[in-house]
């Protein structure tokens, strides 16, 4: 293997991982809304996701969703009107957006570093300096998108409804005709997939990191050794 593969799969790891985490901040939609909908008249019980668009899937059963409900980002759903007013629910989402730009940040800089690093592998000081800053920065996005996937996770009770459980469906009529009543809960969305890719990407990331170092650190023994060996047999 040529010794600048680790560095260019590092380039190649870094640049998903801040892309993913820059996607994941831009959407802030950790959530999508979806809507049970309940004719018990008829016996008919649907549940779907609406407005299908990036990673939302329908999720039916008892039949096709009979009408459309128009869902809501996760700021309004958990800080709106709907929110649960006994909760924190609100800032913990604050500090999840938060800490998932601080992701960004951290990953967009490691990429920077880690291209800048492939082209100055060839000195020493620089190299093993920008090793260490790599390393840190690798280690903070990755605990910053830990936290924000945790905060999630916490708030989540019901693994098909994502936080429905914690603040309460908002329930109301979802067709004049038949007057049906819907329930619109949330599920997990596209911002939330992003951060958990972005975090898997950061992750691959601290093993190519820990490849390059040890291959480093090998090179420097073997410099070092030769150094004493050839100085040995001069004296």
């Amino acid at each position: 293997m040529d010794s600048s593969t680790p560095l260019k799969v590092s380039i190649f790891t870094s640049f998903f991982a801040a892309l993913s985490h820059i996607l994941s901040a831009s959407l802030q939609t950790w959530l999508v809304g979806s809507v049970k909908v309940d004719m018990d008249n008829a016996g008919l019980h649907y549940y779907c996701t609406e407005d299908f668009g990036l990673f939302r899937t329908a999720i039916v059963s008892g039949g096709q969703c009979p009408t459309s409900y128009s869902g809501e980002d996760t700021i309004k759903a958990v800080c709106g009107d709907n929110k649960n007013p006994n909760s924190n629910d609100c800032d913990l989402v604050r500090t999840g957006q938060a800490m998932v730009i601080l992701s960004s940040i951290f990953s967009i800089v490691t990429f920077l570093l880690v291209t800048y690093q492939y082209y100055r592998r060839k000195k020493d000081l620089t190299f093993s300096k920008l090793k260490v800053i790599i390393t840190w920065l690798t280690i903070l996005a990755g605990l910053c998108s830990v936290v924000s996937i945790s905060i999630f996770e916490v708030r989540s009770h019901d693994e098909d409804s994502g936080w429905a459980d914690n603040y309460g469906c908002s329930t109301g009529t979802i067709s004049i005709l038949f007057s049906l009543q819907g329930t619109q809960c949330f599920q997990r969305g596209a911002a939330y997939i992003f951060c958990c890719v972005g975090l898997t990407f950061s992750l691959s990331l601290g093993v190519v990191n820990c490849v390059v170092g040890r291959e480093f650190f090998n090179k420097e023994a073997e410099r070092y050794g030769s150094f004493y060996t050839n100085l040995e047999e001069t004296v």
